[in-house]
């Protein structure tokens, strides 16, 4: 997955072998193939909403890692919605039948949710909807959650304590708590003007999500840890363990 110090042209690959996986896998199930994932696990994902300065990003890195899927970023799902040319590779991706159900989907949600939004804004629900009917993909920010189906898998938001966010900024960053509070301020406002404006939803609000979990009590590992074992209760079986997920469960 790329990081964000990536530049366009991996991103571009990167969608690019995405949508070669997607179609590969499309394929395998058409012709019957077992599918490298049962079907209950096969259409899940994760979408992330995170307070400024909890560790969200790290998180949804860790249970990438747990689970081998990729993890798009905000500046990813960002480049992605505002690229035609990389856009189309995702939008396109489904048959006819797929897209025409996304596209009513997009319509009933603007609809229901009251939204007059801008050309970026529509082009974003496409992308993030693509993602969510793929499956087997991890969302961060920009409104994921409020895509996602609740049958898609788990809408997660990962909060703290301000002092502990402002404290843990502080020492990654090396300024002053008071310094580290009031960027932790901004960029927590602007997320909620970002939702408001395009989603007419909280991102605070709990009943928005199906964990929340207080990244103050957890490592990152153990948040992963909590997450999948939500992943597990809505497939209603455990996940294929891994090296790295029999590893982290000492296994």
């Amino acid at each position: 997955m790329p990081d964000r110090t990536s530049d366009p042209i991996r991103w571009e690959k990167h969608v690019a072998k995405q949508v070669t996986m997607w179609r590969v896998r499309h394929l395998e199930k058409a012709n019957d193939r077992q599918p490298k994932l049962p079907a209950q696990w096969a259409g899940l994902s994760v979408a992330f909403s995170r307070m400024h300065g909890a560790g969200g990003d790290d998180v949804a890195q860790a249970l990438g890692g747990l689970l081998n899927w990729p993890v798009y970023d905000r500046e990813l799902v960002d480049f992605i919605a505002r690229n035609a040319q990389v856009r189309s590779q995702v939008v396109e991706s489904f048959d006819e039948k797929k897209k025409g159900e996304i596209e009513t989907w997009l319509q009933t949600a603007l609809s229901a949710g009251h939204l007059d939004i801008d050309r970026y804004g529509k082009h974003l629900l496409a992308v993030l909807a693509a993602f969510a009917e793929h499956g087997q993909a991890i969302l961060i920010g920009r409104g994921s959650v409020f895509v996602l189906k609740p049958q898609q898998g788990v809408r997660v938001l990962i909060s703290a304590p301000l002092k502990w966010r402002s404290h843990r900024l502080a020492q990654r960053r090396m300024i002053s708590p008071r310094e580290a509070q009031a960027i932790i301020q901004k960029v927590d406002q602007e997320r909620l003007a970002f939702v408001k404006k395009y989603f007419n939803r909280d991102p605070n609000d709990p009943d928005n999500y199906d964990l929340v979990i207080n990244a103050a009590h957890f490592t990152h590992l153990q948040a992963a840890q909590l997450i999948l074992a939500a992943l597990e209760q809505k497939a209603g079986s455990p996940y294929p363990l891994s090296t790295d997920l029999n590893q982290a469960r000492g296994v």
